[in-house]
């Protein structure tokens, strides 16, 4: 589910999404292609289903997506309308991991689940923009050094730069797709943690919290690796 999918780009249209992170040009070095295609994997089937319920103005659609289930149109407009209450894509979430588990407890361990695997893709991909990053920093000195001694031309730097500029849009599509996963986790976290009763359920909101806060932390260190990189584009 959001495991096995990844990240929302809010209003981003996913054919867009699909051809500027992986149809490109400018990934140049093996670290580049894998940032494009961790970066499609973490958002692509998360996004497609927000286009796709927000086109048909069924929200849970995308959780159908999300959680790789195969569902029907009637129960996705079911699993909306359930969700309503609270809200959006994380009320279409929640209605739907109710429908899939009859209790509390199960709901909560699925739920968790996802959270880790969007955790560990989040690391991952983190990581390759560290390493993105750090290329271009290196680049980008040695050609500026360059321009001025005379041992590089502007025409170099400039298609380092505009190499550099192309990462940065798809480093800003994984931010902002984390960023609204996380949003989905905290807000069904809520919906759970009121029905929490038993001692289990609660310790179970606590795992989910978290990972929550690992998820929080690594939407903060790869918005200063984007940041970092804008400082040298």
């Amino acid at each position: 589910m959001l495991a096995a999918c990844g990240s929302l780009g809010g209003t981003t249209d996913p054919s867009k999404l699909a051809s500027g992170a992986t149809a490109d040009n400018t990934a140049r070095t093996p670290e580049q292609k894998r940032l494009r295609e961790q970066t499609d994997t973490s958002t692509k089937t998360i996004v497609e289903g927000a286009a796709v319920g927000a086109a048909a103005g069924l929200a849970g659609a995308a959780i159908a997506d999300l959680a790789g289930a195969k569902v029907d149109a009637g129960t996705y407009a079911i699993a909306a309308a359930g969700g309503a209450a609270l809200g959006g894509l994380a009320g279409a979430y929640v209605d739907q991991k109710q429908k899939e588990y009859a209790n509390l407890e199960d709901q909560l361990d699925s739920v968790i689940a996802d959270a880790k695997t969007k955790n560990a893709q989040a690391k991952d991909l983190t990581a390759t923009m560290q390493t993105v990053l750090d290329q271009h920093k290196r680049e980008l000195t040695r050609l500026r050094a360059g321009v001025k001694k005379g041992t590089a031309t502007q025409a170099e730097l400039d298609t380092e730069l505009a190499s550099a500029r192309a990462d940065k849009d798809v480093m800003d599509k994984a931010v902002a797709g984390t960023r609204e996963n996380l949003k989905i986790f905290t807000d069904a976290r809520t919906s759970f943690q009121s029905k929490a009763t038993t001692a289990q359920d609660r310790s179970r909101v606590g795992q989910l919290d978290r990972e929550i806060r690992t998820l929080s932390g690594r939407v903060d260190t790869m918005s200063g690796v984007v940041d970092n990189l804008s400082r040298r584009i």
